[in-house]
């Protein structure tokens, strides 16, 4: 069996056809590549939905647990949240106090960049205007001024993500 080998012309050059080619394999692999790169962001945004969720239902059965208001403070400048409790001297959002975090150790802000969530936008918070929401005694959310919520609290995400603190009992929902 004879083996032939093509023989580049003077200059080294490829034919039309061997670029064509591997265009055409450079713009398959970039069709598979990018979806993932695009789900990779969903998927982040999902669970900072679902971290603000968790914290928003930790808050709520905290106080349910020690009959002191919790409250959950967005701060959307910096993508970020805090969990705070009243200060049975003083209660209200005014004087309350940071959590601890669960681990004992700090204080309990989410940054989502630090936590690598980075690219995870919190772009609208509205608790009656607010960006605070409290949890009552009975696990009711409440608003700054200490009235109950008039409608569902909402918190979006960029891309759509969003959280739901229901106004009649307080459930959280990530829709």
């Amino acid at each position: 069996m004879r083996h032939t080998v093509r023989q580049l012309d003077e200059r080294g050059a490829f034919t039309l056809i061997e670029l064509i080619a591997v265009m055409v394999v450079v713009a398959i692999l970039a069709a598979v590549v990018t979806p993932s790169f695009t789900s990779a962001s969903e998927a982040k945004r999902g669970v900072g939905a679902r971290l603000l969720a968790v914290d928003l239902n930790y808050a709520r059965q905290r106080a349910l647990a020690s009959g002191v208001t919790a409250w959950v403070t967005i701060d959307l400048g910096n993508d970020q949240w805090t969990l705070l409790e009243d200060d049975p001297a003083t209660p209200g959002l005014t004087d309350a106090l940071t959590l601890e975090k669960v681990t004992g150790v700090g204080p309990w802000i989410v940054d989502l960049d630090a936590m690598g969530l980075d690219g995870v936008d919190l772009t609208a918070a509205n608790f009656d205007g607010g960006v605070s929401v409290g949890f009552d005694w009975l696990g009711k959310p409440r608003t700054t001024a200490g009235g109950a919520l008039a409608a569902d609290g909402v918190v979006t995400f960029a891309g759509g993500h969003t959280v739901v603190v229901r106004a009649d009992g307080g459930v959280v929902e990530t829709p």
